[in-house]
């Protein structure tokens, strides 16, 4: 069975409580706060030895830093610091991307800001926004391919990585109605795309969820779960380093050139 026939399998289950679990997201939105993206320059060098590997994030507000106060803690940043750390070499980073986009938007959007310079590794981040306006895993599917033919035009020869999709039956500030409804849909937007990397060369998609409960015994004695959160949504800057670091070593195992 498909991520979409499944997906309609469970629509009519959701339609009985589709007002109530409405009602709860409307609630959750206008409670959030507003947090900018991260300030300062959107690219960095972290020091090493040539030749400098050269990485990109491209993707939603996990990319653009929402919830850091600078990208080098953010996420595209805090990859390259654990890949210069684990390889030697000099990397220099660049993030590209917008809070609230889709898959769709930035095929239009992002990718035409693409540097021309040949790439090593480019960072795929997005899946939120799909997730949190109900898109079908059909729509979301056709979107990523859009994308990943664009990006492959621009970038022939780089690595192309799919990060994990966000775990969103994880964040904190949601009801358990709309915790429940959006980690199921997320899971087949997870499973919708599996077969990426059999259609391109050198992509690789970490098709497996950030599990957060195993890096609790990184939090500090005065931090707990929701510290892994800015916002009950976002994730703080110590989520970026543990993410980071397990992103730079799942490309390093993966492919031979990052290293």
């Amino acid at each position: 069975m498909t991520p979409q026939q499944k997906y309609w399998i469970h629509v009519p289950f959701l339609l009985p409580v589709f007002p109530i679990f409405y009602r709860q997201a409307v609630k959750i939105k206008n409670a959030m706060p507003d947090l900018p993206d991260a300030q300062g320059d959107n690219f960095g060098t972290i020091d090493g030895q040539l030749p400098v590997l050269h990485i990109v994030g491209l993707g939603e507000s996990s990319i653009a830093g929402v919830g850091c106060a600078h990208h080098k803690e953010a996420i595209t940043g805090q990859v390259a610091h654990f890949l210069a750390q684990k390889t030697g070499r000099s990397v220099h980073f660049e993030a590209i991307g917008r809070t609230g986009i889709t898959v769709a938007e930035a095929v239009h959007e992002l990718v035409p800001k693409l540097p021309a310079y040949p790439v090593d590794l480019l960072m795929v981040a997005l899946g939120g926004n799909d997730t949190f306006q109900l898109n079908r895993p059909s729509r979301w599917r056709k979107s990523m391919l859009a994308l990943l033919k664009a990006i492959r035009e621009k970038q022939p020869q780089c690595a192309i990585l799919i990060l994990n999709l966000p775990t969103v039956w994880q964040f904190t500030n949601l009801t358990p109605l709309v915790r429940f409804v959006m980690g199921r849909l997320v899971r087949l937007h997870a499973g919708a795309i599996h077969d990426m990397p059999d259609h391109f060369e050198d992509l690789y998609y970490m098709n497996y969820p950030i599990d957060l409960y195993k890096w609790e015994e990184y939090l500090s004695k005065d931090q707990q779960f929701s510290d892994f959160f800015a916002d009950g949504v976002h994730p703080a800057p110590i989520t970026c380093r543990l993410w980071g670091e397990e992103i730079a070593e799942f490309i390093i195992r993966n492919d031979k050139r990052i290293s």
